[in-house]
């Protein structure tokens, strides 16, 4: 890398979530701790954005009804209703209770991950009552890889889920190796400027991903997970 001409070697995109923004920033400066530098972030709006699946487009939508209306979903549902039931209890908040545990497990793991204290719900005395338990987080991690794993690998609709899910961004992905495996092509005028792509998104980004590449791995990506794919010569 050009330490005097970063901004036209390393290109950061991030999603338009603000959490994923803080993260790009932060790699770049835990990268480059002794450099002043400032790159700017791409944005794409919401209804253009290719690290997260696409929840407006129909088919999607459709492939995943057709994923929780299955059986072995619905079983599945069945055995974390206690647990989940317990964090609305704890919460007061229904949206923890929608049609997959990802709300759910993003709280509790973020917690655990930054040392943060579990969450508890009181009486109107301030009196602590139940309280989000280390069983429940160990239950919760369980849960976690599972659903990730039935998403991404091993429903009957992984394979579509994972192609229009994440197709956009391995398209873009794509083309970037392109370019940079073209770099002594003799049509190229130019060769890329751009050595460092960096996308900063989520665990599903992550979790698609690994579900096009048909990764062993099926576990729900840890906190801070990241995937690097690269050229060597």
């Amino acid at each position: 890398m050009d330490e005097s001409n970063y901004k036209q070697e390393i290109r950061v995109r991030s999603t338009y979530v603000p959490r994923t923004q803080h993260s790009a920033i932060s790699l770049l400066n835990g990268i480059y701790a002794n450099a002043n530098i400032s790159i700017p972030l791409l944005i794409y709006p919401k209804p253009l954005e290719t690290l997260l699946p696409p929840r407006h487009c129909p088919y999607y939508r459709s492939l995943v009804d057709d994923l929780h209306s299955s059986n072995e979903w619905n079983e599945f549902m069945q055995l974390v209703k206690p647990d989940r039931e317990l964090f609305d209890r704890v919460t007061q908040d229904p949206e923890y209770l929608k049609a997959d545990i990802s709300k759910t497990y993003d709280q509790i793991i973020a917690r655990q991950c930054t040392n943060q204290p579990q969450l508890c719900n009181r009486d109107v005395n301030g009196v602590v009552g139940e309280c989000i338990s280390n069983d429940t987080i160990a239950s919760w991690e369980g849960y976690g890889d599972y659903q990730n794993k039935f998403y991404y690998h091993e429903s009957p609709q992984a394979k579509e889920i994972n192609k229009f899910g994440a197709g956009l961004f391995v398209s873009e992905m794509q083309q970037v190796f392109v370019k940079r495996a073209c770099i002594v092509c003799p049509h190229m005028i130019e060769k890329p400027a751009v050595k460092m792509h960096v996308y900063s998104a989520h665990d599903m980004t992550v979790s698609l991903l690994l579900g096009v590449l048909l990764a062993k791995d099926q576990r729900w990506p840890s906190y801070a997970s990241s995937v690097s794919p690269f050229f060597s010569s």
